[in-house]
């Protein structure tokens, strides 16, 4: 299991199964905030729900295609973030991340996705890292928009999230 220490205060690890308790604790505890914007935490009903994200998270890591991270903060869990995928016919990775609403708005994010991305740029040869948001989740849109990235459009009706469709700014980012 690897871990970067992003600052004294940030940690990332690989996401493991001894991560489950605090991470499915989390998830049940932001439920209202987490579901505005993340259609999967509904799902998210037993412990065991957890364990099995974790166990497809290992998968995803043992088959070199991305991995999940737990983001510590003074050694509180406080979210995830890591590559949904990476593409390697096209050498692009999608990469996400959310907080627990108590660790919003202290830059975890905007510290920890900079060390991640230059991962992938130079360790895993991807050539363009792209981000998906939903429109008016603004919070998120800052994130990608303060680290360099250029938004290329809007995907219309892109994520299905409450039964309804809604719509995703994309960005991305290029190596070069």
């Amino acid at each position: 299991m690897f871990q970067i220490s992003v600052s004294s205060s940030i940690r990332l690890e690989l996401l493991d199964l001894p991560h489950a308790p605090a991470l499915f604790e989390l998830t049940c505890s932001n439920q209202a905030f987490l579901s505005r914007w993340l259609p999967w935490v509904g799902f998210i009903q037993r412990i065991e729900d957890t364990e099995k994200f974790i166990q497809a998270t290992k998968q995803q890591w043992a088959s070199g295609n991305g991995f999940q991270c737990a983001l510590f903060y003074q050694e509180r869990l406080a979210g995830i973030i890591g590559f949904h995928e990476f593409n390697r016919s096209n050498d692009s990775a999608s990469v996400g991340y959310w907080l627990g609403e108590q660790y919003q708005a202290m830059g975890l994010i905007q510290q920890s996705l900079p060390i991640l991305i230059e991962q992938a740029f130079y360790i895993y040869a991807i050539q363009r890292v792209v981000i998906r948001c939903a429109v008016h989740n603004q919070a998120s849109r800052k994130i990608p928009e303060k680290l360099g990235f250029q938004l290329e459009g809007i995907l219309k009706a892109n994520e299905k999230l409450h039964g309804q469709y809604i719509d995703q700014a994309i960005y991305s980012l290029i190596k070069s």
